[in-house]
């Protein structure tokens, strides 16, 4: 019998484990213990194959640890509906997408015609009555806190809308509801004085797209004339540090993205880049991701010289945090959401068989996104997807139901049910649907990236945890700070 869905055998550079699916504990285990394991889960037959001894104790861990089991499958926790059903009761963010022109033409970005998934650039904007409307139904739905954020294209291209909404909030919304703004940006138009703008908000956070130095910078983000945008990229990061002085470290993160090839080399001039920029403080968010498949086609034939981890960016980092014991580190920074990801796992002491829906949100609670026309979409991650209400009519909840969960956990529970990674899953929305609903193809196609992250969160968690405990626990309880 095959019980693969039951859990995994990981190793470290140093030390073999086992992950228990339905309990989530994780085992150090001797080599022994570790081949039996892995022929148990892969449906091999062990009694020929070891010693009574090494079987016995191998039992006498499985009953008394009560890993293994085989009594119960996985279901779908079956309280989602109700949670979608009353979703958009209280929003906790609406996204603008406030133009879909940008002043840039990065060569991997999701709006080109490479990208069958998402829209092409255009000169369409939001108008201001689309703003006000969306507002008008929105701001009663929330509850305690709302976040607003711009979303483009390049949002800054539309600034006068960004200072329009702001407006419109401050007279319109209600006196016990706080807001707080949200802004993504290539940040060639961050001038000194729409950098005081945002600073002057009571609560601001805006995400920093650059990828390093200049000679990788612009060798992928250009302007619309195919010129180097770094000059003006840096110079718009720089007057936001100014401009939110101490806030900086709290209001600002920096996001790359990282194309091929992902040799050392390459990796290290990102990380001393980021490093030896000393007017950034150190405790700014440094977030890194590889470039999205099918939007930048290069060959990239690096091979991973440690087989421990399944992409070499995770595995530069990696060894590169191994050697700092900064909490801040940029290498630390790259792997910190890795880290809380496996710590604030639902350990149980007896099996668990209720999973969550992957990495998916609560549709139309987290967050709405409004395109230019005004339809709703769950997320700005999407892109073609079925829309679910718009400014005039507000909220279809029946569209949000069917695609956002019956379509969702029917296509999906039979793959996710019998998979070892299901409780730590990072797939959501955004890799699931085209314009006609939900596409498990498109889905199955994302699900051996994401085992492969799962076990590589796994495996840099408990090196880590070997080799460097005291920053493990440092990165831990710092990262609320």
């Amino acid at each position: 019998m095959n019980l693969s869905n039951l859990g995994i055998t990981f190793s470290t550079s140093n030390s073999k484990y086992f992950y228990d699916t339905k309990t989530e504990k994780v085992f150090k285990c001797e080599p022994a213990q570790y081949n039996i394991l892995n022929d148990i889960l892969n449906g091999i037959e062990v009694y020929d194959k070891y010693s009574d001894e090494e079987i016995e104790k191998i039992k006498t861990i499985i009953e008394n640890s009560k890993i293994l089991s085989n009594e119960d499958e996985l279901q779908f926790y079956d309280g989602y509906k109700e949670l979608i059903k009353h979703s958009t009761e209280m929003i906790n963010q609406v996204v603008f997408e406030l133009t879909e022109n940008c002043n840039f033409r990065c060569k991997y970005c999701i709006y080109n015609e490479q990208s069958d998934f998402f829209r092409n650039f255009s000169a369409k904007n939001m108008d201001v009555e689309t703003i006000k409307k969306a507002l008008d139904y929105i701001l009663p739905l929330a509850k305690g806190k709302l976040v607003i954020g711009f979303y483009g294209g390049e949002p800054l291209v539309r600034f006068d809308l960004i200072e329009e909404t702001v407006n419109y909030i401050n007279i319109h919304k209600p006196k016990d509801l706080k807001i707080s703004y949200a802004l993504t940006t290539n940040l060639s138009l961050m001038t000194r004085e729409r950098a005081k703008f945002f600073a002057n908000l009571e609560d601001c956070a805006i995400t920093c797209s650059i990828d390093g130095p200049k000679i990788i910078h612009d060798n992928f983000r250009v302007s619309t004339n195919n010129e180097g945008t770094f000059d003006k990229t840096i110079e718009g990061l720089h007057n936001l540090v100014d401009a939110f002085g101490e806030r900086a470290k709290r209001c600002l993160s920096i996001y790359t993205v990282i194309c091929p090839p992902y040799t050392d080399e390459r990796l290290q001039a990102i990380y001393d880049f980021f490093t030896g920029l000393e007017w950034l403080p150190k405790e700014v968010n440094c977030e890194n991701t590889k470039v999205k498949p099918g939007t930048y086609e290069i060959e990239d034939n690096t091979k991973n010289s440690n087989k421990l981890l399944s992409e070499p960016i995770k595995d530069f980092f990696l060894r590169k945090a191994l050697e700092t014991d900064d909490p801040f580190d940029y290498a630390v920074q790259a792997i910190r959401r890795i880290i809380i990801k496996v710590n604030n796992r639902r350990v149980s002491q007896i099996p668990d068989c209720i999973i969550s829906m992957n990495g998916c949100c609560i549709p139309g609670q987290k967050r709405i996104y409004i395109t230019t026309d005004g339809e709703f979409k769950v997320c700005e991650k999407i892109g073609y997807s079925p829309s679910i209400g718009n400014i005039e009519t507000g909220f279809n909840k029946d569209e949000l139901i069917k695609h956002y969960y019956y379509d969702y956990i029917e296509q999906s529970k039979n793959d996710c049910t019998h998979c070892w990674a299901s409780k730590l899953c990072p797939l959501c929305f955004s890799n699931c649907y085209d314009e006609n609903g939900f596409n498990l193809t498109t889905k199955r196609n994302d699900c051996t990236r994401a085992k492969n992250f799962v076990k590589d969160c796994l495996i840099i968690y408990h090196e880590l945890l070997e080799k460097n405990p005291e920053l493990l626990v440092d990165i831990i309880n710092s990262t609320d700070v």
